[in-house]
């Protein structure tokens, strides 16, 4: 079995702000270092996604680079940014299912 992983999660513009994100980031690093295994786990988020890498970063994330110019969008260039989660750096990470079910505000 492999020791990391990667995610993809998808921009939501509807559900922004409502904490579903760094859920969703919180869920996904608790099945991967405790049901899973891993050791860790890595993403990559938009530059112009200031939403997603703040959500992230709650979750546990560190930006550890990026890829310059790799996103094009609205007529221009983007970075990618790099963001990882190493087992030993997220105390805590397991929840009640009530706590899992309650947005971040």
């Amino acid at each position: 079995m492999p020791a990391r992983a990667t995610i993809r999660q998808p921009e939501a513009t509807d559900a922004r702000g409502k904490g579903y994100g760094t859920e969703t980031a919180r869920l996904l690093l608790d099945d991967a270092f405790t049901a899973l295994g891993l050791h860790s786990v890595y993403l990559t988020v938009a530059e112009y996604n200031l939403a997603g890498r703040r959500a992230y970063e709650r979750a546990g994330f560190t930006g550890t680079g990026h890829r310059r110019q790799a996103w094009r969008m609205a007529g221009r260039f983007w970075d990618e940014i790099i963001m990882d989660c190493l087992s030993d750096e997220v105390s805590g990470i397991r929840r009640t299912r009530q706590q899992s079910l309650t947005p971040d505000t």
